[in-house]
Order: C-alpha cells, then sequence, then structure tokens
C-alpha cells in the first residue's frame, strides 16, 4: 500500500565571474521521489518504511529506478516474518541497504571495538570466487576510556640506576571498558612488552586507576617463572598484596601515585630488574 508520495523538482543556477571579464553560467536540475510504503494482507501489516530516488529523467520508470521494486517486494515478504523472544549467538544476514542503518545506528554509541564478516550472498551473473567475503573492524573511538589511553611519560626514582624517566602505555581491554593494560610498568627497557603488561581497573569518574600488587607477567623466564611486580614502601619494604593508586588530573594530563608506594620488578629465583621508591609521576 502506498502511503505517501513526494515529488520535487529541483533547480540550480550558478553564475561565476571574476575581474579578469571571465563570466561562467552553470544550470542543472533533478526530480527527486520519496515514497512511504507498507504492506497489507487482511490484519497483517508490516511497519512503514520508505525509498528515496533520484534521477534526470522525467519519464524515466520510477518502479525500475535503483532498488525501488525490490523494496516494495520486500516490504511483502515481511508479512510472514516471525518474532523472537531472548537473545541467541549466530549469523545475521543484512541487505546493503539495512546495513549502512545499522552502522549508523551505532555510530554515536559506545559498543566496543566491532568485529565481523561480510559475505556476497547473491552476485547475480558474476562468479565472486574465493574473494566473496572480508572481514571488517569498527574501532569505537567513543570508548570511555579515550581521554586517558596512549602513551605517558613516567618518572621516577630507581633504588639502583638512580632517577628514571620512561614511557608507559595504557590500552584498552578487550571486553571491560573500565579495564586498562599497563606496558612498562617496571620501568625496564627490554623487559616490557605485551607479554609482561598487568591490568588496573579506572574509576567510572576517570579519576583513578587501581592496580593491584602481585600480578605475573605471562612472559616465563628461562628458570620457568614468571616476573612479579611488588609494592615497596619508602623503608624499602615489599609487599605481595596492596595496591597502587594512580590520580588523575582533572585536565587529564597527569597521573600521581598516592598510596605511597613504587615499584618492585622481579624473577623469583633470578633476581631484581628494577627498584622504584614511591613518588611516581605520569604526564603528557
Amino acid at each position: 500500500m502506498l502511503e505517501q508520495l513526494i515529488a520535487t523538482y529541483s533547480y540550480g543556477k550558478h553564475v561565476f565571474s571574476n575581474t579578469n571579464g571571465v563570466l561562467f553560467t552553470e544550470e542543472d536540475g533533478s526530480y527527486s521521489v520519496s515514497i512511504m510504503y507498507s504492506a497489507h494482507d487482511d490484519e497483517n501489516v508490516t511497519s512503514f518504511n520508505c525509498v528515496a530516488v533520484d534521477f534526470l529523467d522525467p519519464g524515466q520508470d520510477i518502479l525500475e529506478t535503483a532498488d525501488v521494486r525490490i523494496m516494495l517486494e520486500r516490504a511483502v515478504k515481511e508479512l510472514e516474518s516471525q518474532p523472537f523472544s531472548g537473545k541467541f549467538t549466530g549469523t545475521a544476514v543484512f541487505s546493503p541497504s539495512c546495513l549502512c542503518d545499522f552502522v549508523s545506528n551505532i555510530a554515536d554509541s559506545f559498543t566496543g571495538d566491532l568485529k565481523f564478516t561480510l559475505k556476497l550472498g547473491n552476485t547475480g551473473d558474476v562468479n565472486a570466487g574465493a574473494e566473496n567475503a572480508c572481514t571488517v573492524t569498527i574501532t569505537d573511538k567513543d570508548h570511555p576510556l579515550d581521554p586517558i589511553l596512549g602513551v605517558w611519560v613516567a618518572q621516577a626514582e630507581s633504588i639502583w640506576y638512580g632517577a628514571q624517566k620512561y614511557d608507559v602505555t595504557l590500552m584498552k581491554d578487550a571486553s571491560d571498558p573500565y579495564k586498562v593494560w599497563i606496558d612498562n610498568w617496571g620501568a625496564k627497557d627490554g623487559w616490557n612488552g605485551d607479554d609482561t603488561v598487568i591490568y588496573g581497573v579506572v574509576s567510572e569518574d576517570l579519576t583513578t586507576i587501581t592496580i593491584p600488587f602481585g600480578q605475573a607477567t605471562e612472559y616465563v623466564y628461562s628458570n620457568g617463572e614468571a616476573c612479579l611486580y611488588e609494592g615497596v614502601d619508602s623503608s624499602l619494604n615489599t609487599y605481595e598484596s596492596g595496591e597502587w593508586i594512580l590520580s588523575i588530573s582533572d585536565d587529564k594530563k597527569s597521573m600521581v601515585e598516592t598510596a605511597g608506594y613504587g615499584v618492585y620488578y622481579y624473577i623469583p629465583g633470578a633476581g631484581g630488574l628494577q627498584a622504584l621508591i614511591p613518588g611516581i609521576t605520569l604526564s603528557r
């Protein structure tokens, strides 16, 4: 059923001139038709949908323009659709136009990074061969931790090596929006990287990061032991349990460890890698 049809003609004339006597005139026009429709079968009715097309020839068959016929036929098929309740994990099939709506609806909302595979379902007479699918990753830039993610310049005093200035990188977690992974918390070049990161928990108001003591690296030394991170106080006592607290400034440009602990980074049975006294600061 045709609910509404709006037809318009737009005409424009543009004149360009300059002081050298150049005069250029351009005229253009186009027709636009917007159709609102739904399918009906006795008491069974689909929701409203719409399709719009632009064209230059007023004698053009609107039904055969763009996807108009396909959209109308699809409305009839929707009369047989069945609702489902709850959640499910599986494959979803999107038409090209529906995929655009899907992406636009999530554009301004935090969803986390999305990764999915697009596969051509019907290529007509074209043989797609093995190149009929591609993997798409949409990186969510609306992540709540975006203001603090990235590289920070840290400064601390080492018991063994004196003043230290080094990079610390904060990375988002794949599933927890308020969990952050910290690279080079031990301030030891050559002993940092993806397999030595530890985690911290960020408060929802982005004012603190809490980092538990006693975390072990994924990396394992030749003696079969992982590297460990422990707290150390001003009297050089070490602690297996407890936590570092990083207080974040309002402008998100500096952080200070406020629980009063430094970092002891070592390998059991092999020795210490780094020992930082309390007073760690980060800035950027």
